[in-house]
Order: C-alpha cells, then structure tokens, then sequence
C-alpha cells in the first residue's frame, strides 16, 4: 500500500483503484495541533460509507439503525476482517 496527500486528503492504497483505496481520519496538519498519540490513532482510522453489508450486521446497543451510504469510522486493520467483526472496531455517529 501506498500513501498519498492529494489535497490536504490522506489515502492508503492504489489510487488507480477507487474501491481499495482508504480514506483515512488524519490530516496533514493534525501533528501541528494533536499529541503524538492522537495523530497515530488518526492515522489509522478510515473514514467509509456504510454498504448493505454494514446495515445487517449486528449492533447490540445501538439506538438508530445504520442506514447505506451513512458515513462510518473503522480502524483500517479492522476493515478487512468484515465477517468476524470485533466489538466497536466500526463506529456510524448520529451526527
């Protein structure tokens, strides 16, 4: 995988190939602003729209239903482990 800052906007992955590329959470300036640790973290959350696959996962404890396209976090190591999902590795905020 590669990174690339295409606008202020960070990704992992082939940038010839849309759906393997991860949006990530950090931002170039965060390690202006944001301890080391925070930048880290940032660094390895994506940012991704919800997929049917998403919707009818289990979400014990969840007060409103994930709907497709809503925006979600999710850790990028998490991501590729769809099918054993571990517990809050995915997050949809309300707002």
């Amino acid at each position: 995988n590669s990174l690339a800052i295409r606008n202020e906007i960070r990704t992992l992955g082939n940038l010839n190939n849309p759906s393997g590329l991860i949006l990530l959470l950090a931002m170039p300036q965060d390690r202006h602003c944001l301890s080391e640790t925070l930048c880290t973290i940032r660094s390895n959350v994506e940012v991704f729209t919800a997929t049917e696959e998403d919707v009818n996962a289990p979400a014990p404890g969840r007060k409103r239903p994930v709907r497709v396209g809503q925006v979600g976090l999710r850790c990028v190591y998490c991501r590729s482990h769809r099918t054993d999902r571990v517990k809050r590795a995915t997050c949809f905020p309300d707002a």
